[in-house]
């Protein structure tokens, strides 16, 4: 099978393009030793098969990234038969920059011009046969969120798979004599150059990549100390070659780039900065879109969880405890399998709305906007607009969102963004605090409790900040934050990012929560089959002290404990040990088990509880610091377990505890 790498800078319709080529024939997991995203699909074309891998989004092939190391290590070692270098059309200028390097590299490479029709709402003509003779490469022009373009690309990759590599020969950027002199002095003295192409290595070397200095420096250390000192003679060769890049950039796109004088603010882009960007209306408008994409995906998908709970689940386990025998087999698929994971299945559709929404805001641009008009609001918690996006990604899942912390230059506010990404409640925490809070109060009930816990939330993270800046004080700093263009959300985009998610809560949902399910079952049932005589039932009493100052018993107190694992296990927790001897719903079993003054503070202290492990063990991996971790567990837990007592003994005044 023909490998194919798919690359390009963020926000230029990489994914879009991806998904198109792949539908959903994708493989979505990580980069091996990494906590980078890697997506791998396939696409015949011709009846002839081809593996894509969808490589990071990166600005260029130097290592100030895992995500940058990651797409050129792939293109060197992996040596894909071709790729495919997804560009702007409507910046050309910064797409071309990293071309030029992509273009020193062994794979053939085929250009996907993306955004044509944006670089024409922005008066731009490019000359494509005048393009393509500058970079004697092959040019498809495209519209990747319309699907134009897909049949023309699919025939350049057959063409392209048909070439030999003697014949592709591009037209790579031409160094001048004294650039040329100085790489022909390190190609003498560098003693190993594999995996790597010898030019590149040794013009990385004098751009001072930090990753290629290390391997010239470990596998050529009888002529290093020469190297060095050339090195250090020609320091100012790093600038010029940039310059260099710059020149030759600068010659294309004279030649290919015919602007028209058009009307101002006539690009979707502009209308729409106009309302979203100015600082009062734009924090207005983030608000009201956020708040209001949530409300609706709660209106549009509570109903069906509820009838996924209350008629089918309860009907399966029905037909389980009539039809299966022995007694204790049935009752642990009844309440162990079913009453576990089956509860937690049961507010898939919450899940798949709430992360639909999310896919939304980013297909459409909107993201990187959002960070930059919540960069006043970040500041007062020591943060900036960058921190904003892993923040802001933390509602899909903690532990995906937390690495996104990487682009942020300034350690300190790395190390903030690391410590707060977690608080954020995830689509699982969210999910189970909606359909927990419908439980206890209903559905108008549960959809105030979830935007007093939002509007509480902020008030936490600043409390955060003030206490990060105690121990770890801020300075005040900018931020350079690319905007992409606006454009119409394409609905296989998110459709793909909807089912990959949902695919990973899925397996989750099918491996970890029914191992939990089943071991927090079997404690539940022995010794002798009764829940308040049983193993849990002895852990829980041992508990039962501190879970009383929040009005709940041992099996609340275990319920919270539980979602240490997955927030998810928490409903599957509660599901078995109240449910396990009554087939009657769980909405009634709680009202009987927890005053309402006990089931708000059980729903604040989850809403706010610890992370699951798997994000824990992220942050420790991020941050590289066992006492930071340590700290966020305990901050966590401090202020998890703070507010829900507080909350019961004051909501115990006005509604009984």
């Amino acid at each position: 099978m023909i490998e194919i790498g798919i690359t390009g800078q963020p926000n230029t319709g990489k994914s879009t393009l991806f998904n198109h080529l792949t539908g959903l024939r994708q493989h979505v997991g990580n980069w091996p030793g990494k906590t980078v995203e890697r997506k791998t699909g396939n696409v015949t074309i011709n009846g002839e098969r081809f593996l894509l891998i969808d490589l990071p989004g990166t600005y260029s092939l130097t290592a100030r990234s895992p995500e940058e190391v990651i797409a050129r290590d792939f293109i060197i070692k992996n040596k894909p038969s071709i790729v495919i270098v997804i560009v702007n059309a409507a910046s050309l200028e910064r797409s071309l920059y990293f071309l030029s390097e992509i273009l020193h590299l062994p794979s053939k490479v085929i250009v996907a011009l993306n955004m044509t029709d944006i670089a024409s709402e922005k008066g731009l003509e490019i000359d494509l046969v005048e393009l393509e003779k500058a970079l004697n490469v092959k040019i498809v022009p495209m519209v990747a969120s319309k699907g134009k373009g897909i049949k023309e690309l699919k025939e350049a990759i057959i063409d392209m798979a048909s070439i030999s590599k003697e014949i592709y020969s591009p037209n790579l950027i031409p160094f001048d004599n004294m650039q040329r002199s100085v790489i022909k002095q390190l190609l003498k003295l560098v003693q190993y150059f594999e995996p790597y192409p010898k030019e590149w290595l040794v013009t990385k070397l004098i751009e001072g990549d930090h990753i290629i200095t290390r391997f010239v420096k470990e596998t050529s250390r009888s002529s290093w100390e020469e190297i060095s000192e050339i090195l250090e003679a020609n320091s100012k060769m790093m600038l010029n070659i940039a310059s260099k890049r710059y020149e030759w950039i600068s010659k294309i796109t004279k030649n290919v780039i015919n602007r028209v004088k058009i009307d101002e603010e006539t690009t979707l882009t502009e209308k729409r900065d106009k309302k979203y960007i100015p600082p009062i209306k734009g924090k207005i408008r983030l608000t009201l879109l956020f708040f209001g994409s949530l409300i609706l995906a709660m209106i549009v998908s509570l109903p069906i969880s509820m009838i996924l709970y209350i008629v089918v689940i309860t009907e399966i386990k029905i037909v389980i405890l009539q039809a299966v025998e022995p007694q204790w087999l049935a009752h642990l698929l009844a309440h162990g399998v079913i009453g576990g994971v089956g509860a937690v299945l049961a507010f898939l559709p919450v899940y798949i709305a709430i992360v639909s929404v999310f896919g939304w805001l980013e297909d459409t641009g909107y993201m990187a906007r959002a960070a930059y008009v919540a960069d006043g609001m970040m500041s007062r918690i020591g943060l900036h607009g960058k921190s904003f996006l892993p923040v802001l990604l933390g509602f899909m899942c903690n532990a995906m969102a937390t690495p996104g912390s990487r682009v942020i230059e300034d350690k300190r506010t790395r190390m903030a963004t690391i410590f707060i990404t977690p608080l954020v409640p995830c689509v699982a925490t969210l999910s189970l605090t909606i359909i927990i809070s419908m439980l206890f109060f209903g559905i108008v009930g549960a959809v105030i409790i979830v935007l007093v816990l939002f509007i509480s939330l902020f008030f936490v993270l600043i409390l955060t900040g003030k206490f990060l800046d105690k121990i770890y004080p801020s300075e005040p700093i900018g931020m350079i934050l690319e905007l992409p263009e606006y454009h119409k959300a394409n609905f296989k985009t998110i459709l793909s990012w909807t089912w990959n998610k949902t695919k990973f809560f899925l397996i989750r949902a099918g491996s970890l929560i029914l191992i939990l399910s089943i071991i927090i079952w079997t404690l539940a049932y022995l010794p002798n089959g009764d829940i308040n005589s049983s193993y849990l039932a002895t852990i829980g009493l041992f508990l039962e002290p501190f879970g009383e100052l929040m009005g709940l018993d041992w099996k609340g107190i275990i319920a919270l404990i539980s979602a240490i694992t997955s927030k998810e296990q928490a409903l599957a927790t509660m599901a078995i040990i109240y449910g396990a001897d009554s087939e009657a719903d769980l909405a009634t079993v709680l009202s009987r088990a927890m005053s309402p003054a006990a089931g708000l503070a059980f729903i604040v202290t989850l809403f706010l509880f610890l992370p699951c492990v798997a994000t824990i063990g992220i942050v420790y991996n991020e941050s590289k610091s066992f006492k930071w971790t340590l700290l966020l567990v305990g901050w966590s837990t401090l202020i998890a377990f703070g507010s829900g007592i507080i909350v019961f003994q004051i909501a115990r005044i006005f509604v009984g505890g």
